[in-house]
C-alpha cells in the first residue's frame, strides 16, 4: 500500500471509530453495524480514491451530484423505485449532456482550424496550404 492509500484508510477508520464513539455516548452502539461499515468502507475508499484520481473532473463531479441526489431523496422518504427512476433519469441526462458537449467540440471538417487558431489551413484555390499565424 502506498502512502496515499494508507492515509485514506486511516482517515476512514477514524471516521467510523468517531461515529461509533458518538453512538456509544448516546447508548445506541451496534458493533456489528460499525464493523460492517468499517469492512465495507475501506475497499470503497481505496477504489474510489484510485478511480477519482484518474477520471476527468467532470465525471467525478457528475457522479458526486448523482450520489448526493439519491441520498437527499432517501432522506426525504422518497420510495426506492422513485429514487431509482429519478437518479436513472439524472444519469441519462448527464450522459446526454456529455455527448452534446463532445459533439460541439469536434472539428467540423478535416481541414478546419482548431479553437486556438493554430493548425493547417486548407485554401480553396490551388496554392499550397500554409500554417496560420497568431
Amino acid at each position: 500500500m502506498n502512502a496515499k492509500a494508507t492515509m485514506y484508510t486511516l482517515a476512514t477508520c477514524l471516521v467510523v471509530v468517531s461515529a461509533a464513539v458518538g453512538h456509544a455516548l448516546f447508548g445506541d452502539l451496534h458493533l456489528d453495524i460499525a464493523g460492517a461499515v468499517l469492512v465495507g468502507s475501506i475497499p470503497g475508499v481505496l477504489l474510489g480514491a484510485r478511480i477519482s484520481s484518474r477520471a476527468p473532473g467532470g465525471v467525478v463531479r457528475s457522479a458526486l451530484v448523482i450520489v448526493l441526489l439519491a441520498s437527499a431523496l432517501k432522506l426525504l422518504d422518497v420510495p426506492t423505485t422513485g429514487v431509482g427512476a429519478i437518479t436513472g433519469t439524472a444519469v441519462l441526462a448527464a450522459v446526454a449532456l456529455a455527448l452534446v458537449r463532445r459533439a460541439r467540440r469536434a472539428p467540423q471538417s478535416p481541414g478546419s482550424v482548431g479553437a486556438g487558431g493554430e493548425g493547417l489551413k486548407v485554401l480553396a484555390d490551388d496554392r499550397k496550404p500554409s500554417y496560420s499565424e497568431r
